[in-house]
């Protein structure tokens, strides 16, 4: 993530507690205002591309938890996906196939519950039925997962076919380390 964007971020995050006092609880309506308030307050398309990008000389497309769970919210799912889904088509048309890459440091059972209608909507349109997404996809591999990881699957797990979820890889927390970010 570019430097300058994380420092945005932070200060954007840092005078959003400063002048809403942290919850203890009822945490995720402030998590949705904030996210909200930054997707209104920086470029879009900034925040997309930090989110998810590509490497012009593989067919691997990456997608970073720590950036998307700053902005995304209800309003701006259908963009984002509509970003993620022309990424996965450039590496098809190019390469005949895609790998992606998603980094889930961060994520947790609540999270997951927050962003249960992104995910749905997102299988949906790209990995639930026969897309060419879903049979174009080489493998999935997912960095810095959750202790929770087998729980948090098992939520989305009506969402996808056999056939992508035959090719998801769960890296190790030492793999993930020594792996990610990847180029």
């Amino acid at each position: 993530m570019s430097e300058n964007l994380l420092n945005q971020l932070e200060e954007f995050q840092k005078q959003y507690y400063t002048e809403n006092t942290k919850n203890t609880f009822f945490k995720k309506s402030q998590k949705s205002d904030l996210a909200q308030k930054i997707s209104e307050s920086i470029d879009i398309q900034q925040l997309l591309n930090e989110t998810s990008y590509s490497n012009e000389a593989t067919n691997k497309v990456f997608i970073n938890y720590s950036v998307f769970k700053m902005f995304a919210n209800p309003n701006n799912y259908d963009a984002i996906i509509t970003h993620i889904l022309g990424l996965f088509q450039g590496k098809i048309n190019s390469s005949d196939n895609y790998e992606c890459h998603i980094n889930l440091n961060g994520f947790t059972v609540s999270a997951a519950e927050r962003y249960k209608d992104f995910v749905k909507a997102f299988c949906n349109r790209c990995l639930g039925g026969t897309t060419p997404y879903s049979s174009k996809l080489f493998k999935m591999c997912i960095y810095h997962p959750s202790t929770m990881i087998q729980q948090i699957s098992k939520l989305f797990t009506p969402f996808t076919t056999p056939e992508v979820r035959d090719k998801v890889i769960i890296m190790t927390k030492a793999e993930s380390d020594r792996h990610w970010p990847l180029q």
